[in-house]
């Protein structure tokens, strides 16, 4: 049996928002968020172009 955790990601840029989903782990009996948003850090204050 499968069993998997799923995230919903919400990204802001002024007046527009977007949303996204992705899997955050499968089959894992212990889950660590932080490690996983890691990356997500990096977009933090960028800008579009």
């Amino acid at each position: 049996m499968r069993s998997c955790r799923y995230g919903l990601l919400q990204i802001n840029c002024g007046s527009c928002t977007g949303w996204g989903e992705c899997v955050m782990s499968v089959n894992d009996k212990s889950f660590d968020m932080i490690k996983w948003a890691s990356y997500l850090h990096r977009l933090k204050g960028m800008t579009l172009r």
